[in-house]
């Protein structure tokens, strides 16, 4: 059986509404353990979900687990899987959506033994030309290199997640990716090239070009200068959108700190 394990955020009810309801029209047998990580008052949201679990009656074991106060999405997503029975997690965040047909192609992968773990290509639900080429690349690199990031709808076995669990800090899905190739070699590693629907909401927000630039920034200093997870952290959490000129001086100063 495969429990999704899915990390929401208190502002994403909307999103996590869609999500529920795309999960809920899968069919087949699985379990759904919806994670929070956001702030303490979730009354109306918690409402929200309990509604939706309501019609989720077909599926196996559906829980909402409320963690105290705010966390990383990682802690989050640990949680979860704590909790989960299934032989198999799927880490699926609340902005993205399977397609027809999802959990049977993750079950069709491990079918083959060999086969620790996964993620699917990815469609963007609105697209400028330029988060069109950028889904291009990030499907290139998901093919070639099964490099992953968490809305790519990463998949494991769950004696192996057990084994690595996600690192409690920022870019874990990119670190979690990673760990699985040098452990088990990329040719363990499934592709599903059926994509996975996600919300371009937080691209289109600050503007694709912005959050292009501000993501292939963090990338670099992550994996060149290797820069800390909690300055990365700060130069991507920002309380307003910001300038070209503020991310091009925040890049130097970040580079600079290495």
């Amino acid at each position: 059986m495969i429990s999704i394990i899915i990390p929401t955020y208190s502002k994403s009810a909307s999103a996590l509404s869609a999500c529920l309801r795309n999960v809920c029209n899968q069919g087949g047998e699985f379990e759904v353990i919806v994670s929070d990580y956001g702030t303490a008052e979730l009354d109306s949201i918690i409402d929200d979900v309990r509604c939706m679990i309501t019609e989720c009656c077909t599926v196996t074991g559906v829980r909402y687990d409320t963690t105290d106060g705010r966390i990383h999405r990682s802690r989050a997503m640990n949680d979860g899987a704590s909790q989960a029975v299934g032989n198999f997690l799927l880490f699926l965040h609340s902005d993205t959506t399977l397609p027809d047909g999802g959990i049977k192609k993750i079950e069709q992968c491990f079918d083959n033994p060999e086969v620790v773990a996964g993620g699917f290509l990815k469609r963007y639900d609105r697209k400028t030309p330029l988060l069109a080429l950028t889904e291009f690349a990030l499907n290139v690199r998901a093919r070639r290199a099964r490099e992953f990031v968490g809305t790519n709808a990463i998949f494991v076995r769950a004696d192996v997640f057990a084994d690595l669990r996600y690192n409690e800090n920022f870019l874990e899905d990119v670190e979690f990716s990673d760990e699985l190739c040098r452990r088990y070699g990329r040719d363990r590693i499934a592709v599903i090239t059926d994509p996975v629907l996600v919300s371009s909401e937080k691209y289109l927000h600050i503007g694709s070009l912005k959050a292009t630039l501000i993501n292939a920034v963090i990338m670099t200093a992550y994996r060149r200068f290797h820069i800390p997870h909690h300055r990365l952290e700060t130069f991507y959490r920002r309380s307003a959108v910001p300038s070209y000129g503020e991310i091009l001086r925040d890049a130097v100063t970040l580079i600079k700190s290495s």
